[in-house]
């Protein structure tokens, strides 16, 4: 008799109604305690202790009390309360989906802002409620398949993308911040661009150039650079950065080491900090943890306007495919030219990745022309009398 019933019906025979005694869940070799079901609400409450518990795999640190409430929130709001389940077994990919859908829906007059924020919106209670039917699969063994497994709500939103500059866009940047004579939060144009050098040239984020270090530039001395001595860039304070990872060591175009050894004669051995002003702004606006950078940020997208780079919108500016330009742009902007020339493994290392997958997800998505360039390196596959290139020649060459 329980071999014809499904999980959902014996679950209710024996939660519901109480209808198999435990002689029959003794023969079919069930206890009553392995058989003691639950519902979505208890799961729920397991749930939320669980988040308070176990620290995050992104940061790995405990997660907010506002995290962990507003997550089982949006949890309870769509499962229990929006589509009506009571079990786990209950939930239907399908139902969701339309809910979700639904809640996405905006007028045809609506505003962009408000299609953003719904879709926005959209996505955060779909990354909630698939974080914990994961949840119920791996930790709670009670379901065998996450039913939102595929649960895909609406499509990236252009401002989520990394935008990225051309060479073009990169050099008018550069030469018209070193050209300007405005001053913005006591950074001349010199110093901003070489702001912007450092995410370029090295690919650090914002707060590891904002806070980069006097001791932390190695072998700036231009005599010193023989083949076994280069200049390097070895972040120290864990406080400002990201994982482990981002402590490896950052090699720096010896063009940038001139300017970063020139900016610290100008300085003096009394300023340990590259930017002292902006270190000290940046202390009273953004916490150890915080990710989201310089809210006061202005003079960069400053910068862009004069150099005629993308369109000042309200979502701040974008450039003409809809991404929009912030300064971890500039950072995407040196991993995507690293992959252009070197081999994933090493753009990996040097954009200081903690995995490999990181840097195969968001870099290896190249225009058609950047296809054809590395194409061309391959060996052909006839003869030929002409250029003679072997594999040992193309091997060479990708190398």
């Amino acid at each position: 008799m329980l071999g014809r019933l499904t999980d959902r019906g014996l679950t209710r025979l024996v939660h519901e109604h109480g209808l198999l005694p435990e002689s029959v869940l003794d023969d079919a070799g069930l206890s009553p305690e392995h058989m003691a079901p639950t519902t979505l609400a208890e799961e729920l409450k397991a749930f939320r202790e669980w988040l308070w518990e176990t620290p995050s795999k992104k940061t790995r640190r405990l997660r907010a009390a506002s995290t962990v409430l507003n997550t089982a929130n949006r949890v309870r709001d769509i499962l229990l309360e929006s589509c009506g389940f009571r079990y786990p077994e209950d939930i239907d990919g399908t139902r969701v989906r339309a809910f979700l859908e639904d809640l996405e829906r905006t007028p045809d007059d609506a505003s962009p802002s408000e299609k953003t924020s719904r879709a926005n919106g959209a996505r955060v209670k779909a990354r909630a409620i698939k974080q914990f039917t994961s949840w119920i699969v791996t930790e709670r063994r009670r379901l065998s398949n996450d039913p939102l497994g595929a649960l895909v709500v609406g499509a990236q939103e252009p401002n989520r993308l990394k935008a990225t500059l051309t060479d073009e866009e990169v050099f008018r940047l550069i030469e018209t911040t070193e050209a300007s004579t405005e001053t913005y939060r006591r950074m001349d144009g010199p110093a901003r661009a070489l702001l912007y050098d450092l995410s370029l040239g090295c690919g650090l984020r914002l707060r590891e150039a904002a806070f980069l270090r006097r001791d932390e530039c190695l072998n700036l001395d231009e005599s010193e650079w023989d083949g076994t001595m280069e200049p390097q860039i070895q972040l120290r304070d864990r406080e400002f950065v990201k994982n482990k990872s981002s402590r490896r060591p950052v090699p720096i175009p010896h063009d940038l080491a001139r300017r970063l050894a020139a900016r610290f004669r100008e300085l003096g051995a009394a300023s340990w900090l590259l930017f002292p002003r902006v270190g000290a702004s940046f202390l009273g606006h953004l916490t150890p943890t915080s990710r989201s950078g310089l809210p006061w940020l202005g003079f960069f997208l400053r910068d862009l306007q004069a150099a005629s780079i993308g369109t000042l919108t309200e979502r701040g500016v974008v450039k003409s495919d809809g991404c929009k330009i912030v300064f971890h742009s500039l950072r995407a902007t040196y991993g995507k030219r690293l992959a252009c020339c070197v081999p994933m493994a090493e753009v990996s290392g040097f954009m200081r990745h903690s995995s490999i997958e990181t840097t195969a997800r968001f870099y290896t998505v190249y225009g058609i022309s950047e296809k054809a360039r590395s194409i061309e390196l391959l060996p052909p596959t006839r003869r030929q009398q002409s250029s003679g290139m072997g594999t040992e020649q193309a091997t060479a060459r990708l190398s």
